[in-house]
């Protein structure tokens, strides 16, 4: 019994000097985050289908308790992703497809060279 009197204040004083130094490590991870959305062109991240189900599987480690360690998308957008995941639906193209076919270019540039007061 004197053993573990002494033994709980110790683990106790353990947890938490590992829970400060985790914290300073999110911190840490946040700061890079923030510096490498900077050299970024543009306000959004666009994650590949792979990305995405690699940070989903790392927050099912968290039981995708993420909210207050996101940092490069939007709590809902992550919310969505889980619900997608859970449905079975598998994640789409992001963005506009990355070419137009030379008929449909063809009607575009027609109906700009006639309708020259669109715009304006």
């Amino acid at each position: 019994m004197t053993v573990a009197k002494w033994i709980w204040p110790l683990m106790v004083m353990l947890m938490e000097a590992w829970s400060a130094r985790r914290d300073k490590q999110i911190q840490f991870l946040r700061l890079q985050i923030e510096l490498l959305r900077a050299h970024l062109p543009g306000e959004r991240v666009i994650l590949t289908p792979d990305e995405r189900k690699r940070m989903l599987k790392a927050g099912a480690d968290m039981s995708h308790r993420v909210e207050d360690i996101l940092g490069i998308v939007t709590p809902g957008t992550y919310r969505r992703w889980v619900r997608d995941e859970r449905d079975g639906r598998t994640p789409g193209r992001v963005g506009r497809p990355k070419r137009i076919t030379e008929s449909l270019r063809t009607i575009i540039t027609r109906l700009a060279k006639e309708n020259i007061g669109w715009g304006v």
